[in-house]
């Protein structure tokens, strides 16, 4: 019957987050990745396959919300305009730069 289509579809939608966690997050049980963490390295280091699963189990929101809390490291360049262009965001802003230096900003320290 079709409940039973539908256990396997859920099954195995829940076999493709743990074999991606296992990817990208191997030091982590599935369990304890968290969607975000999960769709931030998805959007970054995943295959076309994994951006496509991701965009029919994440709301678009979600990988707005990935651009917008980004840290330094969190993209590549070529993943950070990627993501822009297909979620129609312009203009693109800078990619994170390390959170410890400004655009002119030099290193200065404690007491100079």
């Amino acid at each position: 019957g079709s409940s039973m289509s539908q256990a396997l579809a859920i099954a195995n939608q829940t076999d493709q987050r743990a074999n991606y966690c296992k990817l990208l997050i191997w030091w982590k049980s599935p369990d304890e990745v968290n969607d975000q963490e999960l769709l931030r390295r998805i959007m970054n280091l995943g295959t076309w396959e994994m951006w496509q699963w991701a965009w029919n189990h994440f709301t678009k929101e979600s990988f707005i919300h990935c651009l917008e809390d980004a840290r330094y490291g969190d993209f590549s360049k070529g993943s950070w305009h990627y993501w822009h262009l297909r979620l129609s965001i312009s203009p693109i802003p800078p990619i994170p730069r390390n959170r410890f230096l400004t655009e002119n900003e030099e290193v200065k320290f404690p007491g100079t």
